[in-house]
């Protein structure tokens, strides 16, 4: 190998000319990696932005943690199993939903559609903010529970929605949900299908009003 340190008998005396270009490049090496910390550190709470999912695209977070403060958007197919996701969530495609996932502020127009996973256990857990769900879809199915929380008032518009839970213990559940509007559109014709089959259950415990 390369000398570094010169000797005298059996005492280093000093480095050789390779020593001193090997200091030199170490000594660069632990200035850059404190100049990057240093960037790192200022930089640390810039975790804005926002990603979006493309229309007839599909992205799959299962197993993921995704935290900032910007916002994730749905436009495609948003895949979610033992998944976190702090950023702001904005969905106006489909999100399928397996095991328990937990979710950031919501604002949706799209569809959640939970399933059945291998652990037979399904959820969705809001942790914070409010939640916009007008014009929305919501389906659970064998076995699947899903909880909106945040959100206190929904406008069907005019979309045939349909909020459903198919199957012994699928539930949906708007456990904040005080007002609903434009269940039928402007013809008359139901905008909005609450459908509970075969043991599934759809929850509105504290509905006051609904209005066309």
């Amino acid at each position: 190998g390369v000398r570094l340190f010169a000797r005298s008998r059996n005492r280093i005396t000093g480095l050789t000319g390779p020593g001193r270009e090997v200091l030199a490049m170490a000594t660069r090496i632990l200035a850059d990696t404190a100049r990057l910390k240093t960037l790192n550190d200022s930089h640390a709470d810039e975790t804005g932005g926002s990603l979006t999912v493309a229309a007839g695209a599909t992205l799959d977070l299962s197993g993921s943690s995704v935290l900032g403060s910007g916002t994730l958007v749905n436009q495609g197919s948003l895949l979610l199993a033992g998944s976190t996701v702090g950023n702001a969530l904005s969905n106006a495609g489909v999100v399928t939903l397996t095991g328990v996932n937990t979710l950031g502020r919501v604002s949706n127009s799209g569809e959640f559609l939970l399933r059945s996973g291998s652990t037979g256990v399904e959820g969705f857990t809001q942790t914070s903010g409010t939640t916009t769900i007008d014009g929305a879809a919501f389906r659970a199915e064998s076995g699947g529970t899903l909880a909106i929380g945040g959100a206190t008032a929904c406008d069907a518009g005019t979309s045939a929605l349909v909020w459903s839970a198919d199957g012994a213990g699928s539930s949906v559940s708007f456990p904040d949900l005080a007002t609903l509007r434009g269940v039928h559109d402007g013809a008359g014709t139901r905008a909005l299908a609450i459908v509970a089959t075969a043991g599934g259950k759809v929850s509105l415990p504290g509905l006051l009003s609904i209005t066309d």
